[in-house]
């Protein structure tokens, strides 16, 4: 099976993925996450799938299911777990034209899901924490009013504000 590196390179020719190394890395600590093992290679096969090295020693593959909707993880020939499309596209692959509000908003949908199971929620929801915490502690201006539990943040004039709202 020939391999493709995607921490250093990009294919062109029909059935390669194509990867950036930020999408490379956002692929480790969600095999971890579905997995329970630390990741310590992912590099793109040729017909679009991944395959993946566990800590432990294990070789693993993240493989698109046959209709599409899913993607597969195996461990040693043995089904482990699975992660739905949307998940793995808002996560792996999200809309370069997507503003952080945008984003935030996708993954409260996610989390809100009833197509989603549990173990993506709880994944998804961890995401969606970091990037609020991000938002209420650092300089970030939305483009567009956000809430985050009691408090809504807000740009005007390139200047950042928050309000409590209790």
């Amino acid at each position: 099976m020939e391999i493709l590196n995607i921490h250093t390179e990009k294919k062109t020719r029909k059935n390669k993925l194509k990867m950036t190394p930020i999408q490379n890395k956002s692929l480790y600590p969600i095999l971890e996450h579905y997995t329970g093992s630390v990741i310590t290679s992912v590099d793109a096969t040729v017909h679009g799938n991944f395959m993946f090295n566990t800590k432990e020693g294990n070789t693993g593959f993240l493989i698109k299911d046959i209709l599409g909707k899913n993607w597969l993880i195996q461990i040693d020939g043995e089904s482990v777990d699975s992660i739905e499309k949307e998940v793995f596209d808002t996560l792996v692959n999200p809309d370069s034209k997507s503003t952080l509000e945008d984003y935030l908003d996708k993954l409260h949908i996610l989390v809100l899901s009833d197509d989603v199971k549990y173990r993506s929620k709880v994944l998804v929801s961890k995401m969606s924490s970091i990037l609020e915490e991000y938002i209420l502690n650092s300089d970030f201006v939305p483009s567009k009013e956000i809430r985050i539990g009691n408090f809504s943040i807000f740009g005007f004039k390139n200047k950042r504000f928050t309000y409590c709202l209790n």
